[in-house]
């Protein structure tokens, strides 16, 4: 049992319980494929202000990750707040030219 509300369900409902399985789970998932993805969100927008960006490289485990970006600095900096707050284990995003 990892949750307090497996516990409190297990308590109520016994062997009626086969377990209980936590949903959205892979939200955070630190891969380049995930961070590209949700930039492709982006990529219209910073497109119109005459930027390019690119997934380099994900290190999961330190939560890093670079991106190659050339565009204006105000939207390189909408850019790593976007990523933060969709990846909330993302620590540090490091922009790179080329």
């Amino acid at each position: 049992m990892k949750m307090g509300i497996e516990k409190a369900l297990d308590a109520k409902f016994g062997h009626m319980l086969r377990g209980v399985v936590q949903l959205g789970g892979d939200k955070g998932t630190l891969t380049v494929a995930a961070i590209d993805s949700h930039l492709d969100i982006l990529r219209s927008a910073i497109g119109k202000y005459g930027g390019i960006v690119e997934v380099c490289g994900v290190d999961d485990r330190l939560g890093t990750c670079t991106i190659k970006y050339v565009g204006p600095p105000a939207i390189g900096s909408g850019i790593r707040t976007a990523l933060k707050d969709k990846f909330p284990r993302l620590r540090r995003v490091d922009f790179v030219e080329d």
